[in-house]
């Protein structure tokens, strides 16, 4: 489960392939947006949210097993008025199944806006 009950939800499905879904929660406060590609030769999957939590790392592990990607990448955007916040640190999401790969990670101002991106691969167990 990816959006939280009562969410509204407007998805199409593209011709020949593709999928998009647009979801809004909290009276417009939050929301979700899921892009899917299917191709032979290079899927796509894309999965954004403004959705306000003291923790991605949850959210990261249920869109990962949703879409099971052999490579993906995560980016999140943390400023001081996210629950995240700033005060500490900007820890990398550890992924059932998948290795860490590469971490990028930016402070802006005096921290007030961190930008984090971690790629990851599944592991060949």
């Amino acid at each position: 489960k990816l959006m939280p009950d009562g969410a509204v939800v407007h998805s199409h499905l593209f011709e020949p392939c593709g999928y998009s879904m647009n979801g809004q929660a909290g009276n417009g406060a939050a929301y979700w947006t899921i892009h899917i590609t299917p191709e032979a030769h290079c899927s796509y999957a894309s999965f954004e949210t403004n959705h306000l939590c003291p923790s991605y790392h949850d959210l990261i592990q249920r869109v990962v097993a949703t879409f099971r990607p052999k490579r993906l990448t995560t980016v999140e955007h943390i400023d001081q008025d996210s629950c995240i916040s700033t005060a500490g640190p900007v820890l990398p999401a550890e992924i059932d199944g998948y290795n860490m790969n590469g971490r990028t990670l930016n402070e802006f101002g005096c921290k007030d806006y961190v930008v984090q991106m971690c790629n990851f691969q599944l592991r060949a167990d």
